[in-house]
């Protein structure tokens, strides 16, 4: 009974132990590895800034009556300033006054028009029959002629009073400086008494519903950045179908981000790419510390990525005689490849450029 218990140890705990080792032996033996590029980690540090940013002028002069934000609020309903519009609202009522007017002598000359037209007809008729003479119906004829004229001309002034009430109107309209909602205001530039000319900056106020992010990047960190973009899902969209395809993060709180812009030229001094990132999810409903999260200037943002960098990179494993003349094989040849080891990557080696060796290359087990 004894040896049977010894045996069944044996097989519980030594068999697991063989069965591995054999596994392990089986897979280096037929095992093959391949070649890839060298990469390295980069993270990328960058500030956020709104996404638009609007100076808001006076577009009359006036003196303001009211302001009704502070630096630091959100665009509501009310609009941003007003300005006094005693003397505008004077010239728009004067100048309703005299359409009324104007509406009453055209009433009247239209009257006159009608009479004087009837009188004309009445006149041609008896010259007709030759009951009265050719100077009494021209006279008719002249008198009709000058009263429709009149009533041409004030139909012109009708006119043009009309263009001068919608003028008035207007202007009057732009006495109320508004903003657009949703928007925040970052410099209020005047205050309630004070008188502002016309083109006067009255605040600057900034869109932070979305985020930019401007970071200057070398053409192998876009290069990177843009391969990203080609391995994202189609699921992985914003609300406008752009690929949110960065994870990043921003104080500290993941994010998603996507390429908003790349400017085309190239500053020789860095040798670096300006570009701007587009961050729509930043979770403001967070709170750190009770104090909510806001979407604002300033956020530090950092994005990490694998860019490649010099040399090629492969499996520690499949290198002999790794500390002394190291050297590879190369699937399907006899020869070793000589090889330089320039550094250690977790369980793989980075090692220099060899004409014998590129990104895909299959190396096999030692000869």
């Amino acid at each position: 009974m004894s040896n049977i218990k010894q045996l069944t140890f044996i097989m519980i705990f030594l068999f697991p132990l063989l069965f591995f080792s054999t596994l392990s032996f089986t897979e280096l033996a037929h095992g093959d590895w391949q070649v890839e590029k060298s990469t390295k980690k980069v993270k990328l540090k960058g500030y956020t800034r709104s996404f638009r940013s609007v100076t808001l002028s006076a577009e009359a002069g006036g003196r303001i009556i009211e302001v009704n934000y502070e630096t630091g609020d959100e665009i509501g309903d009310k609009p941003l300033a007003e300005i006094d519009t005693t003397f505008i609202s004077f010239e728009i009522e004067n100048t309703k006054f005299s359409i009324s007017r104007l509406n009453a002598r055209l009433k009247q000359i239209n009257s006159r028009v009608a009479y004087l037209e009837k009188e004309f007809r009445r006149k041609d008729n008896l010259y007709k029959k030759g009951h009265t003479t050719e100077v009494i119906r021209d006279s008719a004829s002249q008198e009709l002629d000058q009263a429709q004229l009149e009533r041409e001309a004030l139909l012109l002034e009708q006119k043009s009073l009309d263009v001068t009430l919608k003028q008035l109107l207007e202007k009057k309209r732009r006495y109320t400086i508004k903003g657009f909602k949703g928007w925040t205001v970052t410099e209020r530039k005047a205050e309630p008494g004070e008188i502002i000319q016309t083109g006067m900056s009255v605040a600057v106020i900034q869109d932070f519903r979305k985020l930019l992010v401007p970071l200057s990047v070398s053409g192998e960190e876009l290069e990177s950045m843009m391969k990203r973009v080609e391995n994202q899902s189609e699921q992985d969209t914003n609300s406008n179908g752009q690929k949110m395809n960065f994870p990043v993060m921003v104080e500290g709180l993941p994010a998603r981000a996507s390429i908003y812009s790349i400017n085309p030229a190239f500053d020789e001094q860095s040798r670096k790419i300006n570009i701007e990132l587009l961050i729509e999810d930043y979770p403001s409903e967070v709170a750190i510390n009770n104090n909510p999260l806001q979407h604002r200037g300033g956020l530090a943002c950092t994005v990490a990525l694998d860019v490649y960098s010099r040399g090629l990179k492969i499996p520690a494993e499949s290198v002999l005689n790794r500390y002394e003349n190291p050297k590879v094989f190369i699937k399907g040849k006899d020869a070793p490849v000589m090889i330089t080891i320039l550094d250690t990557l977790d369980n793989h080696l980075i090692i220099a450029d060899h004409p014998e060796l590129s990104e895909g290359t299959l190396l096999t087990n030692f000869k």
